[in-house]
């Protein structure tokens, strides 16, 4: 139900470029792209319990996270 509320919010909005929720992007663009013009001294990040079997990845992950933030 969900995935077809969003396929038709998508259809009915007048931004052109309007993407769906589930794209990887989506939530970098509608969530931390508006904030690159203020300058942010820092964040707090809480990343949940589902992945604490693959701490290895998250380690690297949310490195490189950090260091697109600080590029953009």
């Amino acid at each position: 139900m969900a995935r077809e509320r969003a396929a038709l919010n998508i259809k009915k909005s007048a931004y052109s470029f309007q993407r769906h929720p589930y794209e990887p992007c989506y939530l970098y663009e509608a969530g931390i792209a508006p904030l690159e013009q203020y300058p942010i001294k820092g964040v707090i990040w809480y990343q949940g319990e589902s992945n604490a079997h693959n701490k290895d990845a998250h380690e690297k992950l949310f490195k490189l996270l950090v260091q697109s933030w600080r590029k953009n």
